[in-house]
């Protein structure tokens, strides 16, 4: 299968952080990420006793593939905040946005951890 050209420099754009910090907080870590996360609301313990084990593996493979995107869009994000950072420490303005996104990342990234450990502690 041939990727889209358009598709893969979007892709290795956003990963680079070369998209703006607004459409790459706004449209990639809270539009996409969270219409991707609404199935973790779903799935939980009694959920998964209840499907059979083809439907267990499918939603493992939804775990593992939602950790991998969870990953990519704080990376991307990271780098775009950087990038604003940078650019609005060379104008003098204000650098506000690009330490929150900072801080919520590092605080996504705590609290997927915990959640991680918890789960598969149980």
């Amino acid at each position: 299968m041939k990727k889209n050209k358009k598709t893969k420099n979007i892709v290795s754009t956003y990963w680079n952080g070369k998209i703006s910090l607004g459409k790459s907080f706004w449209i990639v870590a809270v539009v996409i990420l969270g219409i991707y996360s609404i199935p973790s609301y779903i799935i939980d313990d009694q959920f998964i006793s209840s499907v059979s084990d083809g439907m267990v593996i499918l939603i493992w493979v939804y775990t593992i593939f939602f950790y991998v995107l969870l990953i990519y869009v704080y990376v991307g994000l990271w780098r775009s905040a950087s990038k604003y950072i940078s650019e609005r420490i060379k104008t003098k303005r204000s650098t506000t946005w690009g330490y929150v996104t900072y801080t919520i990342i590092v605080l996504g990234v705590f609290s997927g951890v915990s959640t991680l450990i918890l789960d598969l502690a149980s």
